[in-house]
């Protein structure tokens, strides 16, 4: 990874297309300003970690991703700097949160 996070969600993601580990959001710190936004993946064949152009739709820490079917990731629970849990999808192929 780039950098060290605590506090992240990750799930590895395996396809006819790919097979990657993706890792969003987690804590640079420990303040509320530290919440970090990031999607980063790891491809382990190439041994290459890659920060995605899209991020989380809010900074976000201690939530669960989950790989759905259709190339799809679910972003579930954790808090965001107001301590609300949040819930999204992924969509892989279009790299836009459905």
């Amino acid at each position: 990874m780039k950098y060290k996070w605590h506090y992240l969600a990750s799930c590895s993601f395996n396809s006819d297309d790919e097979n990657s580990i993706y890792v969003f959001g987690g804590f640079y710190g420990g303040s509320d300003a530290e919440i970090n936004d990031t999607i980063e993946k790891y491809d382990p064949i190439e041994n290459i970690w890659t920060t995605l152009i899209i991020k989380l739709k809010s900074p976000l820490w201690a939530c669960t991703a989950v790989p759905l079917s259709n190339n799809k990731i679910a972003i579930l629970g954790g808090k965001n700097k107001n301590r609300n849990s949040e819930v999204f999808v992924l969509d892989l192929d279009e790299l836009a949160w459905t």
